[in-house]
């Protein structure tokens, strides 16, 4: 059967409590055909997280109503293997047992995860750049390199895609260390990779239909504005640790602490390239017009957040999704109109001037590994 996620949002409640009425779904739990398989539970917060095998979503909606009278406030479908990689377990943690009710197991564990996007250069143009042999050596140190950070500072790697890493982490501080000492072996050893970094912090479940949805788009868009080995902050992690690492002792350059409006300012940005990108016709004239602000204003955020002008950044967006094209055996004239250029002859062009190969040869190149 498929598991699920729910959220319910509560207040002033123990782990006592949200144990007891988790015992509650058990004793129900046939009746609807799901199995309840655990929960995390954060006093502070106030949220509750449980996960479940059940035939559909409503199946658990009707058996939170007989249970406790109310329906959750969210509930997704997710992924076993995300669920053990971003949290840890999919069973219950160690516990201890009420002495007035030895049927009641009690735990706190929060599902407040800090998470890491770790992006790293094309290994297609990688391999045209260095040579296959050399490249591949690049990546396998690379990627020893990461992993063993990973294992050093406790996190768990979720996922390693051609064009990132993605870790989750219980501790702020020591997502951010990890972070550092990725940078600072990576920077020393392997500079063609070009890593750059993003964190956030959020929970499993908001208002995406993705497990950590909500929290990972933040942490891949920080990422995708770093310079070369850059680390950003989002405002809410750098809330966090300040007192570990306070602002004024690195470099933006080095690791960058962004501020809730600069947030916000991204947020607009990016929601509206990631709308219109594929057009052709979007130009900076609709890009003012869908944010709200004058060509001055746009210039000026674009060049704050990205090193760019709106135009270079519009580019260059479109330019990095039309690797992705061209890996997904698109033919030249099919990525270019994909990718929101407006003709093949200007897409080639851009193409090799920003890369260094025509997109015939990278297609090849793509086509072969």
């Amino acid at each position: 059967m498929p598991i699920y996620m729910d959220l319910h949002l509560m207040n002033d409640l123990s782990a006592k409590v949200v144990a007891e009425a988790h015992l509650k779904d058990l004793e129900y739990q046939s009746e609807f055909r799901c199995r309840s398989l655990t929960y995390w539970f954060d006093e502070n917060s106030g949220n509750a997280f449980c996960l479940f095998e059940a035939p559909d979503l409503e199946a658990i909606n009707q058996l939170h109503i007989k249970a406790h009278g109310v329906e959750p406030s969210r509930i997704i479908e997710v992924n076993e293997s995300k669920v053990r990689s971003f949290l840890g377990r999919i069973h219950d943690p160690e516990v201890w047992y009420d002495i007035e009710n030895p049927n009641l197991k009690v735990f706190e564990d929060t599902a407040f995860r800090i998470l890491i996007y770790i992006a790293t250069q094309d290994a297609g143009l990688l391999r045209f750049s260095l040579g296959k042999d050399q490249a591949e050596q690049l990546i396998l140190f690379r990627n020893e390199i990461i992993r063993k950070e990973l294992e050093n500072h406790k996190g768990r790697e979720v996922e390693m895609v051609d064009k990132g890493f993605l870790a989750s982490f219980v501790s702020g501080v020591d997502a951010v260390n990890c972070a550092l000492e990725i940078q600072k072996k990576t920077s020393l050893l392997v500079k063609e990779l070009e890593l750059r970094i993003g964190i956030h912090a959020g929970m499993p479940v908001a208002q995406s239909e993705e497990l950590f949805g909500d929290t990972l788009t933040v942490t891949r868009r920080l990422a995708a504005i770093a310079r070369k080995f850059q680390i950003i902050l989002s405002s809410h992690l750098g809330k966090l640790c300040k007192e570990d690492f306070p602002e004024g002792d690195y470099a933006p350059s080095h690791l960058w602490f962004m501020d809730p409006k600069e947030e916000i300012i991204l947020e607009q940005l990016m929601d509206t390239l990631e709308a219109h990108w594929q057009d052709p016709l979007f130009g900076i004239n609709d890009y003012c017009r869908k944010v709200g602000i004058s060509k001055s204003q746009l210039y000026r955020k674009c060049i704050a957040l990205t090193g760019m002008s709106p135009n270079s950044w519009l580019r260059e967006y479109r330019l990095l999704k039309s690797l992705d094209l061209l890996k997904l055996d698109n033919n030249i004239t099919e990525t270019t109109y994909s990718s929101g250029f407006s003709s093949p002859s200007y897409f080639t062009k851009c193409f090799h001037k920003r890369f260094g190969l025509q997109p015939i040869n990278y297609h090849k190149e793509a086509a072969h590994n």
